[in-house]
């Protein structure tokens, strides 16, 4: 993937030199050129390689059109077209803005195509493509823009991302005039990134849409509970969780139309009796717990990084950076550690379910790139880039070699280790490879990878799960049926809960609609981990300032704090590099 971004790169560079080069049958366009220089900043060694955040798409804009609004003329909007290269291995091309739609095209990774506007919503580009300069729809985070996607025209009606297959865009949310007037009912504005918008009020009706932050709506109607709101939606109504909806009156004026089917904010059932026992690190490479589920015989055990129980509860194992480094196993019986591997910089050892087997990542080389903004490509490449040149002339100035950041870059080897005898069968080794768990009652292994989860089974080729890169920190459930993770959005990470195939099935955290923390990020839930029945998850969150960990139950109801009364004295740190906080075992 990466040489093939560097050779639609190289397709672009005579644009950027002032030369012909790159023509297109139809007359040239005008190209945004902008620096590819990256704030990109080389982790210390001493500190696990923070997760890549992906480009998002540009936030949905404050004032969404109504759904009968006229297309504008592709032709007409093409004055300002903006290059665009794959970070796919294929582009897929769409009839209309939405993930349903037709498929028009399949295009390799590699090939260059040109963006002259963007949905609405932003997560969408309009592009023109191939000799003929054919026209289709190409999701944002499929490319890398050469530009600002804020310069391009919005193009067509919004569309419902998240809705039923379909060629026909689906119409948005049909919102009043403002949040602070709506005829017919009162208008209300979407609080969090991404709301599901349902059949019914509650969470066992089936999504029909989802809107954005900011994104107006119309308010008609609530449940008789009042914990959730009708909005008009597609010529229709649909139903939104009442706390993710600001409005513009009172709820209590609205008139009741369904009694909900689910609770949202209803007393939660009780959190079943907790048993087995949890390891749980403070920070990366610092003090190393034990703890029982119901709160008693927290002790200390060592130091290290991201442990894991056994599964007969009798063994831990963690890493080591420090000296002497490597993956260790300490008897819990006993109070000994024995190193079982000797690598550099290892993370997240896992037990097979049987116990016999150990795997893990470890650092296999550390190599200089010059980080370009889409990837770290070799110097020797990049100077052949600049046709053997320190600097080139562009329409926007000259721009040298120098002007993009030198990094060390880790590549990781994924390994499987036998502790009794230390035997170690080598996997795969490539860039990204983070968050590596067994999956239950099957000889395969569930990881991050440079372009989203992944799964392997020793002596055979990974298998991808999933292609977004924002979800990391995987952990199957006790039956091996699900998955949770963290998923970055926008600037925070929430827990979610994935099917069995890598799809998002639902969200379990989202930030309090009314948090305030000026000048500080949105909170985050991260480091996800499964009670040994399946129907508890434990997780570490800054929601209420300092990091601590909350219990829930599996579908993201009656979350609170876990043990305040014992873990209170300890303090916890998260560095946002997938790392594993807690394990919890029988």
């Amino acid at each position: 993937m990466r040489m093939t971004l560097i050779f639609a790169l190289f397709l672009a560079l005579p644009f950027l030199a002032g030369c012909q080069g790159f023509m297109q049958p139809t007359p040239a366009p005008t190209l945004t050129v902008v620096s590819l220089s990256s704030s990109a900043k080389v982790e210390p060694t001493g500190t696990p390689q923070a997760e890549r955040s992906a480009s998002r798409a540009p936030a949905s804009p404050t004032t969404t059109p109504g759904p009968r609004q006229t297309v504008q003329s592709t032709e007409a909007a093409a004055g300002q077209r903006i290059m665009a290269l794959g970070v796919r291995s294929a582009l897929v091309l769409r009839a209309s803005p939405q993930a349903g739609a037709a498929v028009v095209a399949t295009l390799p990774g590699s090939q260059v195509t040109w963006a002259e506007g963007r949905s609405p919503d932003g997560r969408w580009l309009r592009v023109a493509y191939g000799d003929a300069d054919a026209r289709a729809w190409l999701a944002f985070s499929d490319v890398k823009l050469l530009g600002e996607a804020a310069e391009l025209p919005q193009i067509g009606p919004e569309v419902a991302t998240g809705s039923a297959p379909s060629s026909t865009p689906s119409p948005a949310l049909s919102a009043g005039a403002s949040a602070k007037s709506a005829p017919g009912g009162l208008g209300g504005r979407v609080l969090a990134d991404q709301v599901n918008v349902r059949r019914g009020p509650g969470l066992d009706q089936a999504a029909i849409g989802q809107a954005g932050a900011g994104q107006p709506v119309t308010v008609i109607g609530r449940s008789s509970e009042g914990d959730w709101l009708a909005v008009a939606w597609a010529g229709g109504t649909g139903w939104v969780a009442a706390r993710l909806i600001e409005l513009s009156g009172s709820a209590a004026d609205l008139p009741a139309l369904a009694a909900q089917t689910s609770g949202v904010t209803a007393p939660a059932a009780p959190l079943p009796a907790a048993g087995g026992k949890i390891v749980l690190q403070t920070a990366t490479g610092g003090d190393i717990y034990i703890v029982n589920a119901d709160g008693s015989g927290l002790r200390r055990l060592t130091d290290g990084i991201d442990p894991a129980l056994s599964p007969d509860g009798t063994h831990v194992a963690f890493a080591r950076w420090a000296s002497p480094h490597g993956v260790f196993v300490l008897d819990l019986r006993t109070g000994q550690e024995q190193r079982i591997a000797s690598v550099n910089r290892p993370r997240g050892p896992t037990w097979s379910p049987d116990g016999a087997r150990l795997g893990f990542t470890h650092v296999t080389r550390t190599r200089t790139c010059v980080e370009m903004g889409f990837s770290c490509v070799d110097p020797d490449e990049v100077r052949r880039m600049f046709g053997g040149r320190d600097c080139i002339e562009t329409p926007q100035g000259r721009r040298c070699i120098a002007d993009f950041p030198v990094v060390n870059v880790d590549d990781n080897g994924l390994a499987v280790v036998n502790p009794d005898d230390g035997s170690r069968q080598n996997l795969i080794s490539e860039g990204t490879i983070q968050s590596i768990q067994w999956r239950p009652g099957q000889n395969q292994l569930l990881f991050r990878g440079r372009q989203g989860l992944q799964t392997i089974q020793p002596g055979e080729q990974p298998v991808p799960l999933g292609d977004d890169p924002n979800i990391g920190s995987p952990a199957w459930s006790p039956d091996g049926q699900r998955i949770i993770a963290q998923m970055r959005i926008n600037n925070r990470s929430e827990i979610v809960l994935l099917d069995a195939f890598g799809k998002v099935a639902r969200y379990l955290t989202q930030p309090p609609p009314t948090y305030e923390r000026p000048g500080k990020p949105a909170p985050s839930s991260v480091a996800p981990t499964w009670s040994p029945d399946g129907q508890s998850i434990l997780f570490l969150s800054d929601r209420d300032g300092a990091w601590k960990l909350y219990i829930m139950n599996a579908d993201g109801s009656n979350q609170r704090l876990f043990l305040p009364n014992v873990l209170d004295q300890l303090s916890f740190r998260y560095d946002f590099a997938a790392e594993r906080t807690a394990n919890w075992g029988r």
